[in-house]
Order: structure tokens, then sequence, then C-alpha cells
């Protein structure tokens, strides 16, 4: 990161500290744990892969540090996201993030300023986008995110101020079963998660501790997806999904095959109306 980009970063964190906060403390329910951190929390990506950390995710490949942190996802011909970690300290009366996550897609540059609570979850961030066009450096603009979990460790809320989004994800025993966004106080109809099927003979454990956003299941946080195999983004579900529904209607299946010790080797997705997609997983 150069100096004008941490120059723009103090700029804009003094007004989006303050915004999200106040945010975080008018959306959280009784039952949400998201007490800032001190200062030293550590992020310890095993509290969320308790059986250890993937090498891969379908285009996605790990690597960690001497730490056993991830230093960097990279994946062929596409995105890289690289990140810093650090103590976290206060300047000027406002708190510093405590990791930076720098993803680079061709000519542009995301930078997040990972704010963390006390479990080492990102609870606030700030992004900061740099593009370039035929060569020529854009403005740059900076926007903010807040996020919740609950006493579980799970993440229930992700609220993105540029596009006014809320993302409600509701639990039953450890498992997601319903997911509601919205824009602009405008409510999409809600999204159902389905783990048994009458051609499944039990629920699916999820022993790789996957978490599924974009697409798969409507948890859309662009980018910031990378955090979670990170271990910033809270605990997975307990169980692997077999399918999305909304009104009643298929929008997507998961066909997993497994290893002989029940770990995800390979997703084929259908979605309702458009190709499969394969995604491999390697451990």
């Amino acid at each position: 990161m150069n100096k004008q980009e941490k120059k723009n970063i103090g700029r804009a964190l003094t007004a989006l500290t303050m915004f999200v906060a106040t945010l975080l403390t008018s959306c959280s329910g009784n039952n949400e744990v998201n007490d800032d951190g001190a200062a030293g929390t550590d992020v310890n990506p095993r509290v969320v892969f308790t059986g250890g950390l993937p090498r891969q995710v379908g285009e996605l490949t790990l690597q960690t540090n001497k730490d056993g942190r991830v230093a960097s996802i990279t994946s062929d011909n596409g995105p890289t996201a690289v990140f810093e970690y650090r103590e976290r300290y206060y300047r000027g009366g406002i708190r510093m993030p405590g990791v930076m996550m720098t993803v680079t897609e061709g000519s542009s540059r995301y930078v997040y300023a990972l704010f963390l609570n006390a479990k080492g979850f990102v609870r606030r961030c700030m992004e900061t986008v740099y593009k370039t066009t035929d060569g020529k450096e854009e403005k740059p603009y900076s926007d903010g995110w807040a996020f919740s979990y609950d006493k579980d460790d799970r993440l229930t809320y992700a609220y993105y101020a540029g596009a006014k989004k809320e993302i409600n994800i509701d639990y039953l025993d450890g498992d997601i079963v319903q997911i509601t966004n919205s824009t602009s106080g405008v409510r999409e109809e809600p999204l159902h998660v389905v783990y048994h099927t009458a051609a499944t003979s039990a629920p699916l454990a999820n022993k790789g501790c996957l978490m599924l956003f974009d697409d798969f299941t409507g948890i859309d946080i662009g980018r910031l997806r990378y955090a979670y195999y990170a271990g910033m983004l809270g605990k997975a579900p307990s169980h692997l999904p077999v399918a999305v529904t909304q009104k009643d209607k298929l929008r997507g299946s998961f066909d997993w095959r497994l290893s002989d010790t029940g770990y995800p080797l390979m997703l084929i997705y259908t979605e309702t109306g458009a190709q499969q997609r394969t995604l491999r997983f390697a451990w």
C-alpha cells in the first residue's frame, strides 16, 4: 500500500467508523455478540476450520504464513487477495484496522480495512476502490460494511452502506435456514436452504467448515468472501446444503462428493435455468 492510499484511508476512517458504529448499535439483536476486540486480538483461522484449512476451494488456492494465518488467496487468471496482519491501536482517538486485505483484479485494486471483534471476526470494514480505465487512474472512492454474529459466532447480518443493502441470515440448530436480502428498504423474497431430501439418507456433516457465498446461497458480500477463508467472518453451518428454494421453487441444487473421511472433494452445483458449475476442494 503506497502513501497516497494510506492517506485516502486515513481521511475516510473517522466518518465511516462513526457511521458503522452507529449502525451496528441500532441493528444488533439481544442474542448477538459483537463487542470490539482489544488491541492485539489474534486471528486464528483454525477456530473456524477446526479440521484444518482447505488448500483449494474451487478456483481459489490458499497460502499460509509461518503463523498459520492465510497470507494470500490466488486464482488462475483471476483475482488475488493479500492479507496484512497488524496490532490494532488508536490514532487520534480512532481505532485503526487490525487487518488490511488487498484484492487485485486486473488493473483495479480493492483495499479493505478490517476492524475485528473480540473473537477475531470482522465487525466493520472500510472498502476503498482504485480503478484504472484506459491507462488513467480514476479518483478512488470509499464505502463501509458492517457485520453481526450470534452467540455461536455465526454470521447473522451484513450491511453495505453504498447500496443500502442488508442481508439477514437466520439459523436453526446450527444451520442457515433463511436468507433475506433488501436494498434501500425493499425486501426480496427470502431464500430457504434445504439440508435433507427424500434422496438423501441424512444431512451431510460440514466437516470442512465450508460457507458458500454469492449466487450459491444468495449471501452476496462481494470480495469480502475472501475474509471468510482467512477465518474472519464467523463459523460455518453444521451441515452442507443440498438445495436452495425461493417461493417454494427450486433455485439451485448441490451434489457433493465426499472423501472416505467425509470431507468435500467436489461440488456440482445446478442452478435452475443455468449451466452446472463444478468446484473442487483439496485439504
